[in-house]
């Protein structure tokens, strides 16, 4: 006995199926959903296709730089900017003055976080008479972050500002009468709880040194400082400050372990309604 199913809905008329039409139709959804995928890794693999032919294709007519650039570009795309490297400079070998084939090595040596080798290249495309001047601004902003991260000194800050509404600003009690050395007392108005609003700052600052020593040595310095004053209640007016010094030496014993080793000392002050609460002085250790 053949079996039957049947579909109604609005986009279909109330239509008889066999099993097998059903199987038919899932299958036809399912090459549907996939073809897209199968379509992506088939684009992907001619990359790479590409890729290999143009390498041979440089490979047989070495003199040819529109071969050796193209196969630079697709060495990019598939990621060998080593590659990529190489092709280049062998353009410069027989062509050196091509300032657009400089400025690709000078942002490849960049990527590959060789500086010292992007530098010659952007440099010598800065200094270049014939070379665009937005050109020349990329090449000198890939300048200045080199320079930043080639620097032995890093410093970095964090500012935050705040304005504050507070029902019990003073920390005061909630009525006038308190017991007091196990009697009654009376306190006057202005001691019990006080609403007020206060504006505060923050700060937290570090300055880095590197010394560009093996092993590797720092001198690591850093301040936070937080003040706040209120509107009224100006006997809560709060600020803190504190800094830290020392150096910090990382020894690597073995490739994949290291002992960070930071000694510092440490000098903090508290100041509460405009007068001195607290002032310390020490000095700690962190292992890790």
């Amino acid at each position: 006995m053949l079996a039957m199913n049947f579909f109604c809905g609005p986009f279909f008329n109330c239509v008889g199926y066999t099993k097998r039409d059903l199987r038919a139709f899932v299958v036809m959804l399912f090459c549907m959903l996939l073809g897209p995928v199968s379509l992506a890794n088939a684009q992907e693999l001619t990359v790479n296709e590409q890729y290999d032919a143009a390498f041979l294709e440089m490979y047989e007519d070495v003199g040819n730089l529109d071969k050796t650039f193209r196969f630079a570009e697709l060495a990019i795309a598939v990621g060998d900017l080593e590659g990529a490297v190489a092709a280049l400079e062998r353009m410069l070998i027989i062509e050196p003055d091509l300032p657009q084939v400089r400025m690709q090595l000078g942002t490849l040596y960049f990527q590959l976080a060789s500086y010292a080798m992007a530098l010659t290249y952007l440099n010598a495309v800065v200094a270049h008479d014939e070379v665009p001047d937005d050109v020349k601004q990329s090449a000198q902003d890939l300048i200045t972050q080199i320079d930043a991260l080639t620097s032995p000194h890093r410093f970095n800050g964090t500012v935050v500002a705040g304005v504050r509404y507070q029902s019990n600003a003073n920390g005061g009690p909630m009525t006038q009468n308190i017991r007091l050395f196990g009697g009654s007392a009376v306190l006057d108005e202005e001691y019990t709880h006080q609403s007020d609003w206060d504006v505060s700052l923050a700060g937290q600052f570090n300055y880095v040194y590197d010394f560009e020593t093996e092993p590797s040595m720092t001198l690591e310095t850093g301040v936070s400082a937080y003040s706040s004053w209120q509107d009224t209640q100006s006997q809560v007016d709060t600020t803190l400050f504190e800094l830290q010094v020392g150096p910090r030496v990382i020894f690597t014993p073995k490739p994949g372990t290291a002992l960070d080793l930071r000694p510092y000392a440490v000098v903090n002050d508290m100041a509460l309604g405009g007068k001195d609460s607290f002032e310390g002085i020490g000095a700690g250790l962190d292992l890790a």
